[in-house]
């Protein structure tokens, strides 16, 4: 093996060591206050093409997860997602959208949460009498 190569897997495996150790320490904690109210009134069909931009990469298209956790399915509020955005998490850095941008993504990414608990057949039908 050529000494180019050596030294490029070299540096590629201690890039891959650095942000497997920041992600399993995980250093960001969520300190942004989020006003709940107004993370209610994100626009999902807005934020789908936020989310396309800045969160699919990682997150998958359908939020099915990738190198990002899956957040279809996961039963996220919109205040959480907000203050994830915000604060960063693992190897996500903070600030990725904020204000109505975050509350936006914020937003689809709970429709995303809705419609596989729908599709999944996660969703109870009414109890009946008998």
């Amino acid at each position: 093996m050529q000494p180019s190569v050596r030294r490029a897997l070299a540096i590629g495996a201690a890039v891959s060591a650095v942000v497997a150790a920041l992600a399993a320490i995980s250093p960001f904690s969520p300190s942004t206050k989020v006003d709940d109210a107004a993370v209610a009134a994100g626009d999902a069909g807005r934020g789908a093409s936020l989310y396309a931009g800045s969160c699919a990469g990682c997150h998958g298209l359908a939020g099915e997860g990738g190198v990002g956790p899956p957040l279809a399915g996961a039963g996220l509020a919109a205040a959480d997602v907000v203050r994830t955005i915000a604060a960063g998490g693992g190897v996500m850095p903070a600030g990725l959208l904020d204000g109505a941008d975050a509350a936006d993504a914020a937003a689809f990414v709970v429709a995303l949460g809705d419609e596989a608990g729908a599709v999944a057949g996660e969703t109870t039908a009414p109890a009946t009498a008998t």
